[in-house]
């Protein structure tokens, strides 16, 4: 008798054990970042997935794009991180589209509009942007979608004043419609002391490259 009670408790443990095991591989499954959304007129729908690569030693965040049925963007970097880097899911926790060819991630923005900074995006190339990848701090980030030619987009963007910090950053990346890419191009300002308001930026994509500018901060080398 005692002997089958023994054998009992032990398979017990033993599917109590299995059934935490499956729930912390569940979790972790559930854990990985996995997002897809259409901007508000249906015109293009996105489709991010973390992925790890290097024997879990790095992660990223890809993403792909269709613009009705037919693909526009495929497998291209969102987001890129060690084994100690925060989650994207932890820095971007939420989505928007503040227009309907630009895809917002970020911390929830209950801010008036006047409040933000602006960046201006220009394309002053001859080919469309298939995209750009766009970074204002640390905590927010844009993708913009088919910039024609020798035009341009404005983003309202969280301010990064000098409250606790000695500089900004904005940076982008992203490619042409040919296929060509646009360089990853980052700049840092020094706000300290400096900021009275709202700050604007431009970042004005060439066929020589990328610039980036601050109306009132200097850049950093």
């Amino acid at each position: 008798m005692l002997q089958r009670f023994a054998s009992l408790a032990s398979l017990i443990c033993i599917c109590i054990v299995g059934f935490i095991i499956s729930v912390a591989c569940q979790a972790s499954e559930q854990g990985r970042f996995e997002l897809s959304t259409s901007s508000p007129t249906g015109t293009y729908q996105v489709h991010c997935k973390e992925v790890d690569i290097q024997d879990a030693e790095h992660h990223e965040v890809r993403f792909d794009v269709f613009k009705g049925r037919s693909p526009l963007i495929q497998k291209e970097v969102l987001y890129e991180g060690g084994r100690y880097d925060d989650k994207f899911s932890k820095l971007f926790p939420e989505h928007s589209w503040p227009s309907a060819s630009v895809l917002r991630f970020g911390r929830k923005d209950r801010l008036p509009e006047y409040q933000h900074d602006e960046v201006t995006v220009a394309n002053e190339t001859d080919r469309t942007v298939a995209y750009l990848r766009l970074n204002a701090g640390k905590y927010e980030a844009f993708l913009v979608f088919e910039l024609l030619p020798k035009s341009s987009v404005t983003l309202n963007v969280q301010p990064q004043t000098d409250d606790g910090r000695d500089a900004s950053y904005i940076g982008c990346k992203g490619r042409l419609d040919n296929g060509n890419p646009i360089a990853e191009s980052a700049g840092n300002f020094r706000v300290r002391g400096k900021y009275r308001g709202r700050a604007h930026y431009a970042v004005n994509i060439t066929d020589q490259g990328v610039s980036i500018k601050s109306k009132e901060f200097e850049l950093l080398p």
